[in-house]
């Protein structure tokens, strides 16, 4: 950075997260001692970087004295690093519990 750049910057350290899960758990009693449990679940996650204003983040004339890029020691992030991606997840199980009981005598 020089002079001659604005002395307002905004960096744009923004991380937007967003998460959408569904859910389903279904238990049923085949016996006393004996369960049956089941389930399903859809997940789907968005991780979004936003771009600073470039002059956050490229690098100035002063760059070849030393100085790094960008503002505050930290740049804001280049349109290299923008962007918004996108992963989905199923899952299922299906379980058998049962209740032991066992006598135990101790003399």
């Amino acid at each position: 950075m020089d002079p001659t750049h604005p002395l307002n910057l905004t960096q744009a350290t923004d991380y937007i997260q967003s998460d959408t899960n569904i859910n389903l758990d279904l238990t049923y009693p085949l016996h006393d001692m004996v369960f049956l449990a089941s389930g399903l679940e859809y997940r789907t996650e968005t991780f979004e970087i936003v771009q600073g204003q470039i002059e956050s983040w490229e690098i100035g004339p002063l760059a070849s004295q030393g100085f790094s890029s960008g503002s505050n020691g930290f740049p804001g992030f280049s349109d290299i690093a923008e962007g918004s991606w996108t992963r989905s997840n199923f899952a299922g199980y299906l379980e058998s519990d049962t209740i032991s009981v066992n006598k135990c005598f101790f003399t």
